[in-house]
């Protein structure tokens, strides 16, 4: 549900201000509450937020965010991209809802089903982390098991990715060892979710 072409540009302005206030079109800020942190677990603001997103492009309104990191002449391609998604996401539901079960048992729940995993993973990454533009700061590396590493595309390695996004992600283990520590490597995706947790009771700033 991510339109391609914006998510280029928004993930291409999450790389230059990572986790800065006001500049990282990505930043996932710390909630203020456990229920808070649980509600963003389940993704549903998520599905919120893309779909209103397509919705509102669909019209042809940006917001001041999007005008900042879509290049002039590609916003137009951009709102006619959401105007395509929202014809086919359309078309879908009509399937579906004429008898096309394969959408809803293949696409449509696995996607609600992995929201949350992908949200849990995502908030390892620089939630609760500083506001500065250093990576050891700013973002979190995982050190987890093998079979998680290979779906993660290695993107466990989150600093090390911020550090140089140019390294392919299977190089991305051989930078880790390259730098020697100089990014932290927390143990686990729950390890991660430790420091936000621990952030979370105590009121304290960042963490990372």
């Amino acid at each position: 549900m991510v339109p391609a072409l914006h998510f280029r540009y928004e993930h291409t302005a999450h790389h230059t201000h990572t986790n800065l206030i006001g500049q990282d079109s990505e930043l996932i800020p710390m909630p203020a509450t456990f229920p808070a942190y649980f509600w963003y677990l389940s993704g549903l603001p998520y599905w919120a937020s893309n779909g209103l997103g397509i919705l509102r492009r669909s019209i042809g309104k940006l917001t001041g965010e999007e005008i900042g990191f879509i290049p002039t002449a590609w916003r137009r391609r951009v709102i006619w991209e959401s105007r395509v998604l929202l014809v086919l996401y359309a078309a879908a539901g009509l399937a579906i809802a004429t008898g096309a079960y394969a959408l809803l048992f293949y696409w449509v729940i696995p996607l609600l089903l992995g929201q949350p995993v992908m949200r849990f993973i995502r908030m390892t990454e620089h939630v609760g982390c500083a506001h500065e533009r250093d990576p050891a700061r700013n973002t979190r590396s995982t050190r987890v098991a093998w079979p998680w590493q290979f779906l993660a595309w290695n993107m466990n390695f989150h600093g090390e990715h911020h550090l140089s996004p140019l390294v392919p992600f299977h190089a991305l283990p051989a930078l880790n060892r390259l730098l020697q520590g100089q990014i932290p490597v927390r143990k686990g995706y729950i390890g991660g979710h430790r420091e936000i947790w621990g952030s979370l009771r105590s009121g304290k700033g960042p963490v990372c």
